[in-house]
């Protein structure tokens, strides 16, 4: 069954106020349905406002975005080359690298509670897109005291560090390999420049091959 949001979900999730929402209702600019005096929004029609997008200029390509609960209506994104910045949110306009500034706090994507990542459809109307990169994955396998390479590939990644590496343990698994996991003694790793060629690269770890078929 399809999420109906509160306004006040709707408004945190746009970073805009109630007043905002409700204007937006009333206008049919937004999609509602009234559930005895109290407003619901299902998450198709926020998705299909968003999808409208604010026009030029954008898209911009960023590696993630997030809100930062100490920044009120600000937005948080990491550029594709690892570079930090964040913008006001100024609804239904969308944003441009011209107007960010240098954000110098921690990374959101290591706070813990601290930061919240923007929802897909939400990147689109501040014209802003989830970048593709090419990466190095270099596969290694754990031995008792060393690990070796077993293979290099190139896949096409988008999103944050986290998610990227996420993609590439899914694409290395789907290749037959048994992914070793950090909990269970491997190192999958994003490895910023660190590459052979200057450039980052990530390391996923995988059980030898006599123990590949072994749950």
């Amino acid at each position: 069954m399809e999420k109906m949001l509160t306004v006040a979900e709707v408004a945190g999730i746009l970073r805009v106020s109630v007043r905002t929402v409700y204007n937006l209702l009333e206008a049919g600019t937004l999609r509602g349905v009234r559930v005895g005096r109290a407003w619901r929004v299902l998450t198709s029609a926020l998705e299909a406002l968003t999808a409208q997008g604010p026009g030029e200029p954008g898209p911009v390509a960023v590696a993630g975005a997030w809100y930062v609960n100490a920044m009120a209506n600000r937005i948080v994104v990491e550029l594709p080359g690892g570079e930090l910045k964040h913008f006001a949110v100024v609804p239904f306009r969308a944003a441009t690298l011209e107007e960010m500034e240098d954000y110098k706090g921690y990374h959101p994507a290591q706070m813990t509670g601290g930061a919240q990542t923007v929802p897909d459809y939400v990147l689109r109307h501040y014209g802003l897109s989830l970048a593709t990169v090419s990466l190095p994955v270099i596969v290694v396998e754990a031995g008792d005291r060393s690990i070796h390479p077993v293979e290099k590939l190139t896949l096409e990644l988008s999103g944050d560090r986290q998610a990227m590496l996420s993609q590439a343990m899914t694409a290395v698994a789907a290749r037959g390999y048994r992914v070793l996991r950090d909990a269970e003694g491997g190192c999958c790793e994003y490895m910023p420049r660190a590459a052979e060629d200057g450039g980052d690269h990530i390391i996923v770890t995988v059980w030898p091959e006599e123990d590949q078929g072994c749950e």
